[in-house]
């Protein structure tokens, strides 16, 4: 099994740490919501790597990441907006 922390910066939030687990075939995302880490499962996606727990997905395209909760609607803006942090020397 792989295990990766990815820090990601997100507009008007604190920088937040999303740990990867990659243990073919399955691949989840541990991510804080709230006062509490979520378990999310990765799922089929046209683009991206797409995980979803409960009312809430998580997709990452590249370097950009977005947390949606599909209770305010399918078009509704993301909760979160990030990026990712990448440490340069």
């Amino acid at each position: 099994m792989e295990r990766k922390a990815v820090t990601y910066a997100c507009e008007g939030h604190d920088p937040l740490i999303v740990e990867y687990l990659n243990a073919a075939p399955n691949f989840l995302a541990l991510l804080p919501v709230g006062d509490q880490t979520l378990i999310f499962v990765n799922v089929i996606s046209a683009s991206g790597a797409k995980y979803e727990s409960g009312s809430y997905v998580w997709w990452t395209k590249g370097a950009d990441a977005t947390l949606h909760d599909v209770t305010e609607g399918l078009d509704a803006a993301p909760v979160l907006t990030c990026s990712e942090q990448v440490d340069t020397p």
